[in-house]
């Protein structure tokens, strides 16, 4: 099979399934190329559609007062208070790149944080 035959094929799968079905491909082709059974490789010259990226939720003052309200104590809330607190999460909230921004909004997570009684803090 040549490279313009495996491009029509892969036209007609979504991007993901593009990237699989030449991960699958790789393996057989290299074998093909070890043995002798084709000299050249029809994969090199494959392109592939591009991935449409929505990017990472961020976390907002608000979003955090809800999950805080909607979930009892348990491994995740102590995992978001955990983050929360030792600032390890601080860029993922409100998507500001400016320390100063992130910095504030770490204090405001902070200050307004629950404490959270009855949790087993040993991860299991």
């Amino acid at each position: 099979m040549h490279s313009a035959a495996l491009q029509v094929m892969l036209s007609k799968k979504t991007p993901a399934a593009q990237r699989n079905f030449r991960k699958a491909m790789r393996g057989f082709v290299d074998h093909c190329i070890a043995k002798g059974m084709i000299e050249i490789d029809p994969l090199a010259g494959l392109k592939l559609s591009k991935m449409k990226v929505k990017g990472h939720h961020t976390w907002t003052v608000d979003g955090v007062a809800q999950y805080r309200h909607q979930h009892a104590p348990d491994k995740a809330r102590f995992a978001l208070e955990l983050l929360l607190q030792t600032g390890h999460a601080r860029s993922a909230w409100g998507g500001s790149t400016s320390r100063a921004a992130s910095s504030h909004r770490a204090h405001e997570l902070r200050s307004a944080s629950v404490p959270l009684t009855g949790i087993n803090a040993q991860i299991r």
